[in-house]
């Protein structure tokens, strides 16, 4: 059973996938034969390797997966430990959210109304309906038989003109063109930094053959495989999710800015989001 994972735990799965696939590539297995070693679904170790969540089950099954994984290729890497830890932590608090959202709804429930009530209840509500349409339709009879020449006159003599229409010139009589505030070109929004202002463009260029997963505004992310000197371009609105597999493997800019990635070569550098707060700090 498929089971929805927080974006966190996509992220710190994304980071063990790749590490146990380059650790399986370095000793030339292939993924049937850790199936046939570990007896775990070929389909589920390589949603494991690309970090594709959506139809894996739970994170205390995983977290066994990996483990097995990992004895097979003879793997010992800290990192990945420390990642597991923080799996088991997402796992109980998901646990714990399950259990207070079942004790809610059962307090919920015994809290409701008996069937007997229920009628009374459904008769007031109609009854008060019935008051406030009576209400209404005086109201609106009141209104439309008082005469407008105040609010006109109280209009001509203020000099104000609504919000929504435009003003006569005075010279010629025709209607002047009014600007709102924070539409383009208007002073409010000349104002903003030029950051703020445009979308976000991310340009990766291939240094090296790379591994980099990216997810464009909250959506579910995609993996992409970059060669030498290869170039893609990519926009967002808001917000801007990368891992990259090899820190040396490709180069990043944000809107034309340089990012820099890591000083360590052949380093996973997961984790990184950039925004338009990113953009304000580059230009300053």
């Amino acid at each position: 059973m498929s089971v929805h994972h927080s974006f966190q735990a996509q992220e710190i799965l994304a980071h063990i996938g790749l590490k146990l696939r380059a650790a399986r590539e370095v000793k030339g297995l292939t993924l049937q034969e850790i199936a046939n070693r570990t007896r775990i679904n070929h389909v589920f170790l390589e949603k494991i390797e690309t970090g594709d969540t959506s139809e894996l089950p739970a994170l205390a099954f995983l977290r066994g997966f990996i483990r097995n994984y990992m004895q097979v290729l003879e793997l010992e890497d800290p990192e990945i430990e420390e990642d597991l830890k923080k799996i088991a932590g997402i796992a109980q608090g998901t646990q714990q959210k399950s259990t207070s959202n079942i004790r809610m709804k059962e307090l919920h429930d015994v809290g409701e109304p008996s069937k007997i009530k229920m009628p009374v209840i459904i008769g007031l509500a109609v009854l008060v309906l019935l008051w406030g349409g009576y209400m209404a339709v005086r109201l609106l009879s009141d209104s439309g038989s008082a005469p407008q020449t105040a609010k006109t006159d109280t209009r001509e003599q203020s000099g104000q003109t609504p919000a929504g229409e435009a003003k006569s010139d005075p010279a010629t009589g025709n209607p002047q063109p009014t600007q709102q505030a924070g539409t383009p070109g208007s002073p409010a929004a000349s104002n903003l930094p030029l950051a703020v202002q445009q979308n976000l463009r991310l340009t990766m260029k291939g240094l090296e053959a790379t591994w980099v997963r990216l997810s464009i505004d909250r959506a579910p992310p995609i993996d992409v495989r970059l060669e030498p000197a290869e170039t893609r371009e990519w926009e967002a609105n808001e917000e801007i999710r990368l891992t990259v597999g090899k820190s040396n493997g490709v180069s990043v800019y944000l809107n034309g800015e340089d990012i820099v990635l890591s000083n360590e070569k052949d380093r996973l550098v997961p984790g990184i989001i950039l925004n338009k707060l990113t953009l304000l700090r580059l230009e300053n």
